[in-house]
């Protein structure tokens, strides 16, 4: 067998290997676990340069992506130079790398692109299991994923391997639809329909088991999208009736289903826990960092970071992302990142969408090829993805971002002759500097992975309950050695000091003095964080400084505005100065954001009462 052919199956087998590692690893959340998928790709990206390198394939440029280019180099220097914390940027930047990575292989990898479509029923595979999953978690009422247990928010809602349950929505309607598109064949053999029809009932079953709104809405209208396609001389009886059977198994199931029942009608109820509130609340102060970051934005991955700042009363957490890619694009990158992205969705989703959709429409005959079937099925793909990405942060889960790679790499690859007959693609640049580029970019993501992988492993290790202090900083400080510019990483070792500290007489002044020392390196990493100066605050009252707990505590107040923990600290403080008034009004406050469940509120509340 040619040495070539055998390379390309093996392309094809680690970009396999990379998306199951990844899938079955909690989503690939976790660098510690995921760095072995992240090498397969890798490996694949080498090959890809190399391949660059004796031109045996090329990189058109044509005018769009001259102007997307220069946009996205003006871009990228603009937000990075303007960034608080490097390491959240970098974080951000890999992930995407990641994603851009993985969607080159599946257009210009001739061992990915020729056998992409072993690669779909390779997810579809995947896809099934992770269903079956999910119905045992189910049918156990098992609150534990892969030996995990999992937040208590998603109690009642079943994720498969993924800890966030409306990440296996996201995952599974983006090959619902293909199961849909083959199912619909009219020439395919009984046994095949049966099978797809097993697959499609497992799938819609874990899809419904998640309770995910935002994932019910993209399979709703990524169906119907394939469904018009299919059936576009007749469509209008099909939809109407679609949708007349989709509205008689809703009624069903809201009739039967208390989960089901009562994630519909939490969707504007502001003090329930399933409140689909949270995000209206969420983007609305997404919305003002933007209105004061418009051009280029607050940075990559800097949302985290900022977001304290601008926290409304009824979000008690600090979310990492906006729940919105679209929104945390304009946000993070700014009107002119935002531009750029639209260029991009254009260039390799909108244009490819609507050429083959168009296609399929005036060659309806094509539908009954296996071909132009699994095209279908990944337009229907993308499109519930697309839609699933207004609620969810769906392509900064490298499982998803995966998937989400291959089928837009498919559906981009099946429109290729319509767009270079449309656009006159144009190279710009010679394979040397392409080759380069891919070599440079692939070996920057390989050390960076290598670094997140030992950071998160000592952390992890950290993080295990029932281990000695000592240990504990001894693996924070390990993990800080490995990435010195984790901002949190300085806060933890400095809380774990602090406590130590309180907790033993003869290392108290030593123990507080080193806690603010990293208190102190955190606030200098990330200014806005709020932690670092409230836990000053914290120690400057321990050691007997008022004066300076007050300062340090009232700076953490204004980073962080609605903070239960840091308002109760400060109005205790407030209580042994003699500073009644201001203590009744943080208190108050701290009360009206969470009474039910803020019992060192109460207790600050009865000893002003006691006081006055």
């Amino acid at each position: 067998m040619n040495i070539k052919v055998q390379i390309n199956k093996l392309a094809c087998t680690l970009f396999a290997i990379s998306l199951a590692w990844e899938v079955f690893w909690f989503g690939g959340v976790h660098p510690s676990e995921s760095w072995v998928g992240f090498m397969c790709l890798l490996i694949c990206g080498l090959y890809l340069s190399y391949d660059l390198y004796l031109k045996n394939t090329r990189l058109n440029f044509d005018r769009i992506d001259i102007v997307i280019f220069i946009i996205l180099s003006l871009w990228s220097l603009l937000t990075v130079h303007s960034s608080t914390v490097g390491y959240y940027s970098t974080k951000t930047g890999v992930g995407y790398l990641i994603f851009i990575l993985a969607l080159l292989l599946v257009k210009k990898s001739h061992g990915v692109r020729n056998n992409s479509k072993y690669l779909v029923v390779f997810a579809l595979l995947c896809g099934v299991t992770l269903s079956m999953y999910a119905i045992h978690q189910r049918l156990t009422t098992s609150n534990s994923v892969l030996g995990v247990i999992k937040p208590d928010v998603y109690s009642g809602r079943y994720g498969g391997v993924f800890i966030n349950p409306n990440h296996l929505a996201s995952f599974l309607i983006s090959l619902h639809p293909i199961i849909l598109a083959q199912f619909l064949k009219r020439n395919i053999k009984r046994h095949l329909r049966l099978l797809m029809c097993l697959m499609y009932i497992l799938m819609g079953v874990a899809i419904f088991l998640t309770m995910s709104r935002g994932g019910w809405i993209g399979l709703l209208l990524g169906s119907l999208m394939v469904l018009s396609v299919r059936f576009v001389r007749n469509y209008r009886p099909v939809i109407i009736g679609a949708v007349l059977i989709i509205f008689f198994i809703c009624s069903g199931v809201f009739s039967y289903s208390d989960k089901f029942r009562s994630r519909v009608n939490s969707i504007t109820v502001a003090d329930s826990a399933d409140s689909g509130m949270f995000r209206i609340w969420l983007w609305k102060a997404a919305f003002q960092m933007w209105a004061d970051n418009k051009w280029i934005g607050v940075g990559p991955g800097q949302f985290q970071v900022r977001f304290p700042q601008y926290r409304p009363p009824t979000i008690p957490v600090n979310p990492e992302y906006v729940h919105n890619e679209y929104l945390e694009i304009l946000v993070e990158y700014g009107v002119l990142g935002f531009a750029a992205f639209t260029l991009i969705l254009y260039k390799i989703v909108f244009i490819p969408l609507w050429f083959n959709i168009k296609f399929l429409i005036d060659n309806i005959i094509a539908l009954e090829s296996n071909a132009a079937s699994l095209v279908l099925g990944c337009i229907g793909g993308v499109c519930s993805l697309m839609v699933h990405a207004m609620f969810e942060f769906c392509f900064h889960i490298p499982a998803i971002a995966i998937l989400g790679a291959l089928i837009i790499g498919i559906n981009w690859n099946a429109s290729e002759v319509g767009l270079k007959f449309q656009l006159g693609p144009v190279r710009v640049f010679n394979n040397y500097f392409s080759s380069i580029a891919m070599l440079l970019t692939t070996i920057f993501i390989f050390i960076i992975n290598l670094q997140a992988a030992r950071e998160d492993m000592f952390l992890r290790k950290a993080s295990i309950g029932g281990i000695a202090a000592t240990d504990r900083i001894e693996y924070l400080t390990r993990a800080m050695k490995v990435q010195p510019s984790n901002p949190k990483t300085f806060y933890w070792i400095g809380e774990e000091l602090r406590i130590l500290a309180i907790n033993s007489p003869g290392y108290r002044n030593q123990g507080l003095n080193d806690a603010m020392n990293y208190f102190k390196k955190s606030a200098l990493i990330d200014p806005y964080f709020p932690g670092s100066f409230m836990s000053m605050g914290l120690c400057f009252k321990e050691i007997g400084d008022n004066k300076a707990a007050l300062d340090n505590l009232k700076k953490a107040n204004q980073l962080g505005i609605n903070d239960i923990k840091n308002l109760n600290c400060l109005s205790r403080l407030l209580i042994d100065n003699g500073d009644l008034i201001s203590a009744k009004q943080l208190n108050h406050q701290s009360l009206s954001i969470n009474w039910w469940n803020n019992s060192e509120a109460i207790y600050v509340k009865n000893l002003m009462d006691q006081n006055d």
